[in-house]
């Protein structure tokens, strides 16, 4: 990577080097200017494209309303896992089980770890019990999230609404020595 930085640094300097012996207008330099900088943000872009590692999972939707996972953000380490029907959960009640309508085939050497999301965590007292929970790579059946309702009122979730987030984690196995 800090090779690429450094070509990148000699392209822009290459590119800024052709504009120096012409004569443009201020218009004109100003959209060369404009033009560098778009070339800085793609190729930056396109380094962190390079450094993030992409896992294929094939997810099931098994209930009608299911809703395949997404990133808000391009970036972000967590995907949004969706609710495909109605969920309440009463005040004070533990351990019942938001659906989720999504079977996962995690690869081998990876588990899918379960978090509330801070959203949630800021406006209601919703709790994801076992957070993070951990979903193995073998586990085949529908994924459902531990919830816990700490406060006094029953909260009340839509179809649609996000419920909890997902990382998709490396999971080595460990070899023990006494």
């Amino acid at each position: 990577p800090l090779e690429m930085i450094n070509k990148k640094e000699d392209l822009l300097a290459s590119m800024r080097a052709l504009a120096e012996p012409m004569e443009l207008t201020e218009n004109k330099k100003e959209m060369y200017r404009k033009v560098l900088e778009i070339i800085n943000k793609i190729y930056d872009k396109a380094l962190e494209d390079f450094n993030r590692e992409i896992i294929n999972v094939s997810v099931e939707l098994c209930k009608p309303d299911a809703k395949i996972p997404t990133y808000a953000h391009d970036y972000d380490a967590g995907f949004d896992i969706y609710l495909p029907e109605d969920f309440t959960i009463k005040a004070h009640e533990y351990g019942k089980i938001a659906p989720t309508g999504l079977k996962m085939a995690i690869p081998s050497g990876y588990e899918l770890q379960i978090r509330p999301r801070s959203g949630n965590s800021v406006k209601t007292t919703l709790r994801i019990a076992n957070a993070p929970g951990t979903i193995d790579c073998g586990y085949c059946n529908e994924i459902g999230i531990i919830c816990d309702n700490i406060g006094d009122e029953d909260l009340e979730f839509k179809k649609g609404d996000r419920i909890a987030q997902g990382i998709l984690a490396l999971s080595p196995k460990w070899i023990f020595n006494q």
